[in-house]
């Protein structure tokens, strides 16, 4: 896993176990945290308490061939981004990491904060029916764009009156 991951261009450290992750990630700044459920002295699971309590911005993947789906609800419920079953596949775990970072790339941009030309004027014409225009709709609209087509369930929340239908 971590030949792949700097061969797809990223910065890797290992830990022997939780204990040394925990120390590592105090000690440095890192985007995301890949640990395995079970491992000697502090597991997984208090690596990811640890980590969300007091790093919250990392992103956390539970790798596990012993997980069950309490196990991995409860992960999430922790703020884990991705538990993954062994065996994977290592392009599997690429993809999700590329996915969480891409998407917490897009949420942790102030909403006024568009480059220009990231929203093309194209985008009104695609959406004909959407009344009003502002930089941060824009953003809205290119996103419903690149996931319509995704299977993945989504929670549109927001006040009565704000568009959730469309």
């Amino acid at each position: 896993l971590k030949e792949v991951l700097k061969r797809a261009g990223y910065e890797v450290e290992l830990a022997e176990d939780g204990e040394k992750g925990i120390a590592r990630l105090d000690a440095e700044r890192f985007d995301v945290v890949i640990t395995d459920l079970r491992m000697p002295g502090k597991d997984g699971m208090e690596v990811l308490r640890h980590a969300k309590s007091r790093h919250p911005e990392v992103l956390i993947f539970m790798i596990s061939a012993h997980g069950d789906i309490p196990t991995a609800v409860e992960a999430m419920k922790y703020g884990a981004q991705d538990f993954i079953q062994k065996p994977f596949q290592i392009d599997q775990v690429r993809a999700r990491i590329r996915a969480g970072l891409d998407t917490r790339g897009e949420s942790k941009r102030p909403v006024g904060d568009l480059a220009a030309g990231e929203v093309d004027e194209s985008i009104w014409e695609e959406f004909p029916h959407v009344v009003g225009r502002s930089d941060a709709l824009g953003r809205v609209l290119k996103t419903v764009k690149k996931i319509a087509h995704s299977p993945l369930p989504v929670l549109v929340l927001g006040e009565t009156g704000t568009g959730k239908e469309l």
